[in-house]
């Protein structure tokens, strides 16, 4: 069972910094729509949850949905950055979300916080210094095959 399909990292405006594919089972053939549907309705959904939660945070407690055909992992970080993984919705007992954590953590923020000729909120693929983004490409698709729910 390959369990991860594929993750996407928007900025807080909505613009898709870094997207990978591993294992996704369809085709992507409206690849802005996609994104601008995806964004628009995780932003629905964190404002949704926001409101019934009755708390004024920045912070909306969604991280986890599912449906049969898949399930969506988010997380955000404090800055706006949206990480999300769609994996099989048939995995268990593996924190998902704890995994985006670590990458941001330990891998983008290596790559393009602390990289001098990175500009901010850009896409990874559009960046002039292609060395240093396929080495975040290249330790992302490490990270993640090494994970127990990849194969």
């Amino acid at each position: 069972m390959m369990a991860i399909y594929c993750m996407y990292i928007f900025d807080r405006n909505g613009n898709c910094l870094l997207y990978r594919e591993w294992n996704r089972t369809r085709l992507r053939v409206d690849i802005a729509g996609e994104e601008k549907n995806l964004y628009g309705m995780l932003f629905a959904l964190c404002n949704f949850c926001r409101q019934l939660s009755g708390h004024d945070s920045t912070s909306s407690g969604l991280h986890f949905y599912e449906t049969g055909s898949y399930a969506l992992h988010y997380y955000q970080t404090l800055t706006g950055l949206r990480f999300i993984m769609m994996t099989n919705p048939k995995i268990a007992n593996f924190d998902v979300v704890q995994t985006l954590k670590h990458i941001y953590e330990s891998i983008y923020v290596q790559y393009t916080s602390l990289n001098a000729f990175y500009t901010h909120n850009t896409s990874v693929s559009n960046q002039s210094n292609c060395a240093e983004n396929s080495e975040l490409i290249k330790h992302l698709d490490s990270h993640i095959k090494s994970l127990s729910i990849y194969s």
